[in-house]
């Protein structure tokens, strides 16, 4: 029994190998960009797989730093996050006008503070009028 239990995981790790080395020759051909992730996630293994895997794990490391190989081109983005230039236009709109209005809100409160502080130090450094004549104190 535990022979084939053996053989059975020898196999898959066969053939996990063997969709790894196929997705890296896939991103080599392709010019996409070459990571664990992305090499892992298009084989159907686990990146853990790759790292604990130490001959997988030096042919993708070899393969990002190969200095013959193009630039890299990432994935293509999923339609569902892939934003229109309208829309990325409109959400600029959005965000520059609310840094204007906090800008405006900013100077405000930096108003308001100048009063109250001015307040604070006048009730600290009470000063009499020039008109108002100073009580003299009476003899008797």
């Amino acid at each position: 029994m535990s022979d084939r239990l053996v053989a059975a995981a020898q196999e898959r790790s066969k053939t996990a190998t063997e969709a790894v080395i196929a997705s890296l020759r896939k991103h080599e051909e392709s010019h996409l960009a070459v990571s664990v992730s992305s090499v892992a996630a298009d084989a159907g293994v686990s990146r853990n797989f790759i790292y604990s895997t130490p001959s997988l794990r030096d042919m993708v490391m070899a393969a990002r730093l190969d200095p013959l190989r193009q630039p890299a081109r990432t994935l293509p983005q999923s339609a569902r996050s892939a934003g229109s230039d309208a829309s990325l236009r409109t959400r600029l709109a959005a965000a520059l006008h609310r840094a204007e209005q906090l800008e405006h809100d900013l100077a405000e409160e930096k108003r308001k503070n100048g009063v109250l502080l001015a307040e604070i130090l006048e009730l600290q450094n009470p000063q009499t009028p020039k008109k108002v004549q100073p009580i003299r104190p009476r003899r008797f």
